[in-house]
């Protein structure tokens, strides 16, 4: 396992490690506008569970979960941004995001398997903070463009304030 934690104190801001040997995050968040973006990976380990699974919980805060990977959704014929997010099973519960990963398979005391994960998350609600950030980038491309439209308009300012929330 010395592998896994070298790499562990090298690969994000965030570190956690099971208590019980069987898993390990690291990961990073980087915040651009409305957007809070998570990334970094995570590891099961051989131990003495036949098959080691992790329960992670990320604090995550209010809004939708997407991502920065983009494919092209042949029904709605425009690219869509979605998360990578490889658990076996994921939840959203107010505020937190609940990860369970399991190995397909039992893992010797001396193996390790390695996940990649990277989501982010877009706010919901809107407060003066957000519309001061907003206008400060108007006429130009930047994540305050709500809409998608490639530029900061009065489109934009129409969905805060339709999300506006009352300090």
């Amino acid at each position: 396992m010395l592998i896994p934690l070298l790499a562990l104190s090298l690969c994000g801001d965030i570190v956690d490690v099971d208590p019980g040997g069987q898993w390990s995050i690291c990961y990073s968040i980087t915040q651009d506008g409305p957007v809070s973006t998570y990334s970094g990976r995570a590891w099961l380990h051989g131990s003495s569970y036949p098959v080691p699974c992790m329960e992670y919980t990320f604090s995550i805060p209010a809004g939708d979960i997407t991502g920065t990977c983009q494919r092209y959704d042949r029904y709605l014929q425009t690219q869509v941004k979605y998360p990578v997010l490889p658990f076996d099973t994921y939840t959203q519960v107010e505020g937190t995001l609940q990860g369970l990963w399991c190995a397909p398979s039992v893992l010797e005391p001396w193996q390790s398997t390695l996940i990649n994960f990277e989501f982010s998350v877009l706010k919901t609600t809107y407060n003066a903070d957000d519309l001061t950030e907003m206008l400060s980038d108007w006429g130009t491309d930047s994540p305050w463009d709500l809409d998608g439209s490639g530029i900061i308009d009065g489109a934009d300012i129409a969905l805060m304030l339709a999300n506006w929330e009352a300090s």
